[in-house]
């Protein structure tokens, strides 16, 4: 009697060795059915809790054996468990240097529940018939790719970076998710990287009685910053010519596809047969190779020559006058004279803040193409359209975003913080528009508007005025909320109250204005000065130091 109660004890450990936590269920195995951790884990108490019963998310959490064909005839239960669910994988951005930024909404643990699971696998291959979305054993064939981003809570977007890639060549992407346990989920969605050519950039345009003809700049690298091979005479891998599309507007029309051109070619003209449409008609180049297309490149206006930088929404744009657009064009033969400028959709800002990001793209300049030039030298203000009627997905916004448009502000990052610039609204297009030099990291936030002129601390961009020459804080710009566009005054005083300059000039936004540290011309001493600016008969005051 005792060796059988100590055989029983054997047999008892030995299946709590097979299931972590305590919990213990018998190993399975069929050609259908494989089961070689515990239904229950560590990682998910609840599962055997008096409260699971009246989870109501659970469904069928077992099922009599007969109901299975591999076991039919057997008796007792299949045990169900927990797997997280398959996610999927989007390219957010490509990253300069062989490098494929990945994101995806992770799953919880415990299915889909708002806690951390216990982590994720992210592989890949080179080779299309070893695509790791194509089976389990593909999965674990592929190689892995590092470092994987540490876990995060349920439904939180999270963003990877690849590096180690070879340009030019395509990989295959796929990724689970696995609980605290270890269990699984299924395969993500397929994800194929495509290294597209770098967008077209240096596009100039000019107009004849009956045409209009456009240059560009010749594409010699991937959209991730890789120079071809040889750019000067690239493979059917690296490009393949241009494309030139044609609508009537800058934006949410719909553009034909008017030229397909070869890689040599870097001026085209279009002999339009109706003069109309030099006041019509915008233009857009596209390079392509054998993998796609680039990005369309800026579109440019046949009827006044401005250039249009348009955001993933199709709504939102930041346009460069006609008299403005230098920096666009550049010179023939010059690459280095002219700049690109992509717009890019900050998906995971929404929502931060406090739930009043609702809006969050960034208009990001690159001179040659290359040298990030976060400094853009836009001779006059450019303006910025931020529309809150379409979403990033071409979707409309949540209704609670209309209720409260009334009462949004256009927010810049100026590489330390985040400044407001409120902005003007537009009802019938449903944009935010601000006039600025500045290019960069933009949002739209809901806010508290009085609808009338306001100003605060916030709108003062520097409390320290260093004028050396050096372009860093050698002024100051303050800026207002003036919806109604009322007239402003602003002036600098000493700390005897006395002025030192009036009528301070226009600043870089529509609603500004700056102070360059002088007076008559003159520079000031370094010390303590007062700002004070009047609206609408409100006076708003503050001060200031200058430092030498």
């Amino acid at each position: 009697m005792v060796l059988i109660t100590r055989a029983r004890s054997l047999l008892l450990s030995a299946a709590l060795l097979l299931c972590p936590g305590g919990a213990w269920a018998i190993q399975s195995s069929s050609l259908s059915f494989t089961n070689t951790r515990s239904a229950v884990n560590s990682g998910g108490l609840r599962k055997y809790s008096p409260s699971f019963r009246a989870d109501g998310s659970i469904g069928a959490l077992a099922q009599t054996a007969a109901n299975s064909a591999s076991y039919r005839g057997r008796d007792g239960l299949i045990p169900g468990y927990y797997y997280p669910s398959a996610s999927t994988l989007f390219v957010s951005s490509v990253v300069p240097g062989g490098t494929e930024a990945i994101q995806w909404v992770s799953a919880g643990n415990d299915g889909n529940e708002h806690s951390k699971p216990g982590g994720y696998i992210v592989r890949y291959s080179s080779v299309a018939a070893q695509a790791p979305w194509l089976s389990d054993a593909a999965f674990d064939a592929a190689a892995d790719a590092s470092p994987v981003p540490a876990a995060a809570v349920g439904g939180t977007t999270v963003t990877m970076i690849v590096s180690g890639l070879t340009p030019g060549v395509v990989y295959y992407f796929a990724m689970k998710t696995y609980e605290r346990d270890g269990t699984r989920s299924g395969l993500s969605t397929a994800l194929k990287n495509t290294n597209v050519p770098q967008d077209v950039f240096g596009v100039a345009l000019t107009t004849g009685a009956s045409s209009v003809s456009l240059r560009w700049m010749p594409t010699v690298r991937y959209a991730d910053g890789v120079s071809f091979a040889v750019p000067a005479a690239p493979s059917p891998n690296e490009l393949n010519g241009y494309r030139v599309y044609r609508a009537t507007a800058p934006i949410l029309a719909p553009w034909t596809d008017v030229a397909d051109l070869s890689t040599a070619t870097v001026n085209w003209t279009d002999a339009v047969g109706d003069p109309q449409c030099r006041f019509q008609c915008y233009y857009f180049i596209a390079a392509s190779n054998t993998f796609g297309l680039s990005n369309p490149s800026v579109v440019r206006s046949a009827a006044d020559h401005s250039a249009y930088i348009v955001a993933s929404d199709g709504a939102s744009f930041f346009e460069v006058t006609g008299p403005d657009v230098a920096p666009v064009e550049g010179v023939v033969g010059d690459p280095n004279s002219a700049y690109l400028i992509k717009a890019a959709t900050k998906l995971v800002d929404l929502g931060s803040v406090n739930g009043r990001v609702v809006k969050s793209v960034g208009w990001d300049a690159y001179r040659g193409g290359v040298l990030l030039a976060p400094n853009l030298p836009i001779p006059g203000l450019g303006i910025l359209h931020l529309s809150y009627g379409v979403s990033a997905t071409n979707t409309v916004t949540p209704s609670a975003v209309g209720s409260q448009a009334s009462n949004m502000s256009v927010y810049w990052y100026n590489g330390a913080s985040w400044v407001q610039l409120y902005g003007l609204q537009d009802s019938y297009s449903q944009t935010m528009t601000i006039r600025t030099v500045y290019v960069g990291q933009y949002q739209l936030r809901t806010v508290e508007r009085t609808g009338g002129f306001a100003f605060n601390q916030a709108g003062v961009s520097n409390r320290f005025v260093t004028p050396n020459g050096d372009h860093k804080n050698d002024n100051v710009v303050f800026t207002f909320d003036n919806p109604q566009d009322s007239a402003v005054t602003a002036k600098i005083l000493d700390m005897r109250g006395r002025v030192v300059a009036s009528n301070l000039p226009a600043g870089p936004l529509n609603s500004s204005v700056m102070w360059d540290g002088t007076s008559n011309g003159h520079p000031v001493p370094g010390g303590v000065y007062i700002y004070q600016i009047q609206s609408e008969g409100k006076t708003f005051t503050g001060t200031l130091v200058v430092v030498k």
